[in-house]
């Protein structure tokens, strides 16, 4: 089996007193990660030590309701819940892939939602494998629960199994673990992806971005550290830094493209991040230009960065169908070229009988050539930075 390759985003509430309806909370969460994954969603509820999950291909609004919420939370309104939203760079879409994954071991029940690409997968699940493991997907997540649990079998807590286990772990990762009295966040020690944590009045939230935080009502407190384990229990909030020190390398991607512009990740503001990409881009490769106007829409940033630069005018050339989802996120060549002739229309009236047009686009939704001469009479000149 291959690899998948996960660009997702992940989510998990602590439900003090059970303050909150859990699963409510969760899917509202995932709302606003939608954009990280489109090929399916998950939420995992667990009340006293009762494990519910729906995990089912599709947005979050396609696949849960009120009745499958309710069902998740019809013991209680949930101590602890996990919420994901999965995107497959290799075009696996397999239901059984799906997370949050729920599974059993002999210290009782442990749940996941990872967001990564691990580049030891071959060798740990050959190690695995030959020590007796049985998985039933081809999922990084799940070979991250089998090793943490063996490590588990000999330690005093889970936080030191899984500081053990992060020693085998090479590549992108931050994932959150729900046991039956923690909630836990992991991100790896070169920070490749972004996770965070922050408050639900009494209640405590992880989050892969700081804007599910927000638009929850919670409040932001920080980014997870390269290399920490951020355990939550009833009694406390702390955390084991053995992991930690080691240089930052997170994956650009996230301020290029990737995340929301209200987020900030590791304390840079990604609205910012991109109007200053325009900037530079501006004092690096000036042009000659009637108009800027950016790829819809993490372009339009890093548009309006080049145009307060440049003094170039900002202007619209392009409409976006908000009813398109990323198209990066579709599984061949074929099928992005086609969402992106569907998604981006030129705005005719705008850009007709300009001179130039500078477009700033994104690094993985190019505009099909043919697209621009959608409108007649459209005379404008293209020049991608």
């Amino acid at each position: 089996m291959s690899s998948i390759h996960e660009e997702c985003g992940v989510f998990g509430i602590f439900n003090r007193n059970r303050e909150h309806d859990a699963a409510q909370e969760t899917y509202l969460a995932l709302y606003a990660l939608q954009h990280r994954g489109q090929v399916s969603c998950g939420i995992a509820v667990r009340n006293d030590q009762t494990v519910d999950c729906i995990t089912e291909p599709g947005t979050v609004p396609d696949v849960f309701n009120k009745d499958k919420l309710a069902a998740l939370t019809a013991n209680g309104k949930g101590d602890v819940a996990l919420g994901h939203v999965r995107y497959s760079a290799q075009g696996e879409e397999d239901e059984i892939n799906s997370q949050p994954m729920v599974m059993s071991y002999e210290k009782g029940s442990i749940s996941i939602a990872n967001n990564g690409a691990l580049v030891s997968t071959a060798k740990l699940r050959q190690k695995l494998e030959s020590n007796g493991s049985v998985f039933q997907t081809n999922s990084n997540a799940e070979m991250i629960v089998h090793l943490i649990a063996r490590y588990r079998l000999n330690t005093q807590n889970i936080e030191t199994a899984i500081s053990q286990a992060m020693r085998e772990l090479e590549g992108a990762y931050s994932f959150i673990l729900m046991t039956p009295h923690k909630l836990i966040a992991v991100r790896d020690p070169k920070g490749f992806r972004p996770l965070c944590y922050g408050k639900l009045g009494d209640s405590y939230v992880i989050a892969s971005e700081s804007c599910a935080i927000q638009s929850i009502g919670g409040e932001f407190i920080r980014d997870i550290k390269p290399g920490e384990i951020l355990i939550i229990t009833n009694e406390a909030v702390y955390s084991n830094t053995d992991n930690c020190g080691q240089k930052s390398a997170m994956c650009i991607f996230e301020h290029v493209y990737l995340a929301r512009p209200d987020s900030v990740i590791d304390g840079a503001s990604v609205h910012r991040s991109r109007l200053n990409a325009g900037k530079f881009l501006a004092i690096e490769h000036p042009v000659e230009a009637d108009v800027v106007a950016g790829v819809p829409d993490s372009g339009i940033d890093a548009a309006i960065g080049y145009a307060n630069q440049s003094g170039i005018p900002f202007g619209l050339g392009l409409i976006k169908n908000r009813y398109i989802g990323r198209t990066f996120i579709q599984t061949t060549q074929k099928q992005r070229e086609r969402s992106v002739q569907i998604k981006l229309n030129p705005l005719g009236n705008e850009i007709a009988g300009k001179e130039s047009c500078l477009l700033t686009i994104q690094l993985s939704e190019a505009l099909p050539a043919q697209s621009l001469s959608k409108s007649s009479g459209m005379q404008a000149q293209r020049k991608f930075i």
